[in-house]
């Protein structure tokens, strides 16, 4: 991961933006980490969801669209046209944003 990758990670991680990352935010990269270096980070977005949504609304909006979610995809290994089948998963309307339904 370059400087880059690095500092919008801890960015997107600084949920209270006191500019440290709490254990809670800790413990969701290494867990992204893990479902990335085991092939799983489609089953792990698929069952952890909310707090990937949380992480990757990048601007609050309570909507993720394709910028944001492949602005994001180093995190999750994600390449080409896996961004938009995830995402479509999940667009319920069919606008192209998934929607905060919690």
């Amino acid at each position: 991961m370059g400087k880059k990758h690095i500092m919008l990670t801890f960015d997107m991680l600084d949920w209270d933006a006191d500019g440290e990352i709490g254990f809670e935010e800790f413990y969701l990269m290494v867990c992204i980490l893990l479902s990335s270096e085991h092939d799983v980070e489609e089953t792990f977005i698929s069952h952890h969801f909310l707090p990937v949504f949380e992480l990757l609304d990048m601007d609050g909006s309570k909507t993720i669209n394709l910028k944001e979610f492949k602005a994001a995809g180093f995190l999750f290994n994600l390449k080409g046209s896996d961004f938009k089948k995830i995402l479509n998963l999940f667009d319920i309307t069919g606008d192209e944003n998934y929607r905060d339904r919690f």
